[in-house]
This record gives structure tokens, sequence and C-alpha cells, in this order.
């Protein structure tokens, strides 16, 4: 047995454990509202120009940055600039507030929840083939963290507090910001954010990149939904001319 389904079965054994006695199973027209519930939300989040960045289609880079190179000939010091997209910070934080629901384990949108509850709608092989759609989620969104890292961030200032002074990945920053800047104000997360400067590269770099792999994991659900589900749900499926291409999801979905 792979370690990752092993995995799986500790998860099933774990919950069957925590479900009372009395819970009285999901009937499929349940299960199916909720995943109504879950398209009806993925529809409203997938948009803002964060996610019009990206071909969602696409297992490119989240988006393009650009690099400056100046040279001051009185100095002989050269200067490096790193510049995203401009992008307001209400429209970041809109984007948040949308996305946050698919990574609380509290909401029916927990992505890991509309999962497995998609699989739990089949039989073996399709149960088991659908494996592959939780690992793809679990390697963006795991335990209501954001995971998965492109790049890590560190900035060094004589004036930091101790333990400032570290290297953080990408998604350990988002999470920094949208917990102690954006929907909460926790002081420790605060001060680190403060450390780096909520407007500073670092932190707009880590928290767009952390937005648009999750609206890309979104994306990714919500399309094999209506792939697998498109009539019964009574929902239009995706359109092969659609800008963001559609493609069945397997083993290569997992190296984005």
């Amino acid at each position: 047995m792979s370690h990752y389904r092993r995995i799986m079965n500790e998860r099933s054994e774990s919950r069957a454990k925590r479900r009372p006695a009395n819970t009285v199973p999901e009937t499929r027209a349940e299960k199916l509202d909720k995943i109504r519930k879950f398209l009806r939300r993925a529809e409203a989040s997938l948009t803002g120009p964060i996610y019009e960045l990206r071909d969602m289609g696409d297992d490119k880079e989240p988006f393009e940055f650009k690099v400056f190179l100046s040279f001051d000939p009185k100095t002989g010091k050269q200067r490096v600039e790193w510049r995203l997209p401009e992008i307001h910070e209400n429209e970041i934080l809109v984007a948040i507030t949308r996305m946050r629901v698919f990574i609380l384990a509290s909401e029916d949108n927990y992505l890991p929840k509309v999962v497995a509850l998609l699989q739990s709608l089949f039989d073996d092989p399709m149960r088991s083939n659908l494996d592959h759609l939780r690992g793809y989620v679990d390697l963006r969104s795991t335990g209501e963290k954001l995971v998965g890292s492109y790049m890590s961030f560190g900035l060094s200032r004589p004036d930091a507090d101790p333990g400032m002074d570290v290297m953080r990945e990408d998604g350990e920053l988002a999470m920094h910001y949208i917990y102690g800047y954006a929907v909460k104000e926790d002081d420790w997360r605060r001060q680190i954010i403060d450390h780096y400067g909520a407007e500073s590269f670092e932190v707009k770099m880590a928290v767009h990149i952390q937005l648009s792999g999750l609206m890309r994991t979104v994306y990714v659900v919500r399309k094999q939904i209506l792939l697998l589900l498109a009539e019964e749900l009574g929902e239009p499926g995706f359109s092969p001319g659609s800008r963001a291409r559609a493609h069945d999801v397997d083993r290569r979905t997992a190296r984005d």
C-alpha cells in the first residue's frame, strides 16, 4: 500500500471514529446540493485581476513579473528592481475574502471536504482515481494553511527584533499577511509583516503567488466536478473553446 493511500485510509478511519453513532448518512441529493454550493462559490470567486493574469488551464508560473537593472555611472552602483503587475490593495483584500472559505475546515466549501464529497459519489475505480485530485489539493492547502512554495524571502535589518531575520516561504508569508493584516490582526503575524512592509515586493509577491495558486486549485476541482457531474447537476460543462482550457486531472496536475 502506498504511503499516500495509507494516509487516506487513516483519515477515513479517524473520521469514522469521530462520527456520532446516530448520524444519518447524507443522501446523494444532499451531497449534490453541497457540490452545487461549492460551484456557486467558485463561480463568484474565480474573478478579478489576479485570476485574469493567469490562464488557469495552463501549468505555467502564476504570473509574470519584471526585473529592471539600472546603473549609476557616478557611483558605479547597480540597482535591481522587481516589479509586479499593478493590483490595488482593495482588489487583493476582496480576493482574500472570497477565497478564504476554501481553506477553512469549518466550511462546507473547504477544498479537502469537497474532494472527499466528490469521491463519495462514486465507486471504485473512479473513487480511487480521484485520489490524484485530493493529492493535488493537499499540495496547495492543508490544515487550514496555504502550502507549497515557489519562492522564499528573507530580509536582514539591523534594527529588527531577534527571530525576524529568517527565510520564509511564500505560503507562510501569505498566511501572516492574511491573519496579521488583511482579515485579522494577530500581533505576532503583524510584527512579521511590518518587518518586511505590507507594501513590500516580498509580501505582495507571496500573497499574489498563493492567491493565484489557490484560484487554480479551485478551478481544477470545479472543472473536474463539471466533467463528471455536469449532466446530473444540471450545470453547463466546460467548453473546449473557453479561455481556460479544460484538461483531465491526472498525475501531471501535481507538477503545478
